[in-house]
């Protein structure tokens, strides 16, 4: 189907009219102005490449091709000002025609076929023109059977996620042509959108989150018959019949535990101590839990944290009870982001063991630690969990008490506020929602401000 530059939405971009052949023509103006801090330019490039690679590298695809427009204006506003210009642009990209094919008739697909490895690893030791791989990119995601395994291929390792785009972008000929096939018809959100629409039905809780931890609970409350539940529950907990019950009783006390004080209690047979400790800004109730042998009196097993959603009256309105899940910091988004990372194996998270939707409540291992982060900047915060970043996770909601610093690193014990954010795990209308954030700073706001 001839489809020559094709794009739907908004004329974000300016299409060739003949064919450049992959190449990618220098701007004269792009050079940095006589009178710039180089030294400002180069740090930068630093910051700008360290949050590429925590996996903010797509976020500013769309604000990159209104560079130059910007630049431009940038200039008038300093002639008429009289100020030096610090233009630090690199050379201007041109957007590549492409025309889709069939893959099998794509220049690339020969080579590819006789290949035993997968598409990145081709696509890494191919020695092609861009106009090349836009052609064989484009072909690839609007076949059905090889754009589902290009995105299982990426799903397997989502860690790589900032390495891939990266990749991508060099070989296709720039962030003009990576964003024009992430986006147009025919093009990678298209396939992914189809290949979850598709591949969703068939999957359980656990297998969908692995995916990405942004589901709605509608989906995935239908999964469960609505009694939704994820993870669980450690072998403490699984003695007690009615664990709903249990939570809902525990929150019926709320006013009964003092913060920092312990309290002794029975519940179907189990003693446990339990101490109330200082809550949040958002609406959580967390609990720490520590199960008693009484007859020896000694403790059974290891500490846990419980943390229920308040409800504020909503108990008896489904609708509202819905409405507070999805509020910023919730339970509900809190479990799904911390059960994510730990099918990840992910270094900067605590254990979470279960979510249980009818008691709106969260259970974690309680972990030792120290206050030692000292900052509320973001970016500084970030580099502390690396291995979140990789995974699609930044951090917004840096602070002294949700940093902690354990013997194995540091660990994010309140993940809510966080950003999920990944260009190849776009989010999937109807089924998926962008986490929301109540902490005005966010590493998306950075990372597009400083793209300009």
């Amino acid at each position: 189907m001839e489809n020559l530059g094709k794009i739907t939405r908004g004329n974000i971009y300016t299409t060739q009219t003949a064919p450049l052949e992959g190449k990618v023509t220098s701007d004269k103006n792009s050079a940095p102005a006589k009178n710039s801090n180089p030294n400002s330019n180069k740090s930068k490039e630093l910051l700008l490449g360290s949050l590429s690679a925590v996996g903010v590298i797509g976020l500013s695809i769309v604000a990159i091709t209104q560079r130059s427009k910007i630049q431009k204006l940038l200039q008038e506003l300093n002639k008429a000002t009289n100020k030096p210009v610090n233009n630090s642009v690199q050379a201007e990209e041109t957007l590549i025609p492409y025309c889709i094919k069939p893959l099998k008739d794509t220049e690339l697909y020969k080579s590819f076929g006789e290949e035993t490895v997968g598409i990145f690893n081709f696509l890494e030791n191919s020695n092609t023109t861009p106009q090349s791989v836009k052609e064989f990119l484009f072909g690839l995601t609007s076949d059905k059977k090889a754009s589902s395994q290009f995105i299982e291929e990426i799903l397997q390792n989502p860690r790589e996620s900032a390495k891939h785009l990266k990749l991508l972008k060099d070989k296709i000929g720039g962030w003009k042509n990576l964003s024009e096939w992430l986006q147009a018809p025919e093009g990678y959100q298209e396939a992914y959108k189809n290949y979850i629409q598709e591949k969703a039905p068939t999957l359980n809780i656990e297998e969908l989150i692995k995916i990405s931890p942004n589901w709605h609970l509608y989906f995935l409350n239908n999964k469960t018959g609505n009694n939704l539940t994820f993870g669980k529950l450690p072998k403490e907990f699984q003695n007690i019949k009615n664990y709903s019950h249990f939570v809902n009783w525990l929150a019926s006390m709320r006013g009964e535990f003092k913060v920092g004080e312990k309290v002794v209690k029975e519940y179907g047979g189990n003693y446990m101590e339990i101490e109330s400790l200082k809550e949040g800004l958002s609406g959580k109730y967390p609990l720490k839990i520590q199960f008693l042998d009484i007859e020896n009196g000694t403790q059974k097993g290891k500490p846990y944290i419980l943390k229920i959603q308040e409800s504020y009256g909503s108990d008896h309105n489904a609708f509202a009870k819905e409405s507070i899940a999805y509020r910023s910091d919730s339970v509900f988004l809190n479990a799904q982001l911390d059960h994510y990372l730990n099918l990840h194996d992910c270094k900067n998270t605590v254990k979470f063991h279960y979510f249980d939707y009818n008691s709106n409540s969260g259970l974690y291992d309680f972990v030792e630690g120290q206050n030692t982060v000292n900052t509320e900047n973001i970016l500084e915060g970030n580099k502390l969990v690396e291995d979140m970043n990789r995974l699609g996770i930044q951090y917004n909601d840096v602070c002294i008490t949700n940093i902690i610093k354990c013997e194995d690193g540091y660990k994010v014990i309140d993940i809510g506020d966080s950003t999920f954010i990944d260009p190849l795990r776009p989010g999937v209308k109807g089924l998926q929602f962008e986490v929301p954030n109540w902490c005005g700073n966010s590493i998306p706001n950075f990372a597009m401000a400083l793209k300009l």
